[in-house]
């Protein structure tokens, strides 16, 4: 991937299933302006349940909270991912923030053993 989102620039969003845990996550370019008042903006933002990103003020001013290292540890930590393919899906969604090396770099590469799990 070659287009990175400047991780001022980036939306995140993801969604929970019934166990309240993570079911699906996006991180897409911040493109409001007329066309989203117009259109209201792609359906996963429209959609999602949590919404993170450049849509707050004081998104990357020094709050702990508000930083896409908080927002996938929330996601983790707090929620917990529905099983591993939310888990990578979620790292290969961060992966597009160009600040977001750490994410990029535990992403499984194709030829490593993946452990796969599901919560119960």
């Amino acid at each position: 991937m070659t287009d990175r989102i400047p991780a001022a620039k980036a939306l995140i969003g993801f969604n929970l299933n019934a166990a309240h845990r993570v079911k699906d996550c996006f991180v897409i370019l911040d493109e409001r302006g007329e066309e989203w008042v117009r259109t209201g903006g792609p359906a996963c933002w429209r959609n999602a349940q949590m919404t993170y990103g450049a849509c707050f003020s004081d998104w990357l001013k020094g709050g702990h909270d508000m930083t896409p290292e908080w927002v996938f540890s929330e996601m983790m930590a707090f929620y917990g991912f529905a099983d591993s393919s939310v888990a990578e899906e979620a790292l290969k969604q961060f992966g597009k923030i160009e600040e977001c090396g750490w994410a990029r770099a535990m992403i499984p590469s194709q030829t490593s053993k993946r452990v796969q799990w599901r919560i119960a």
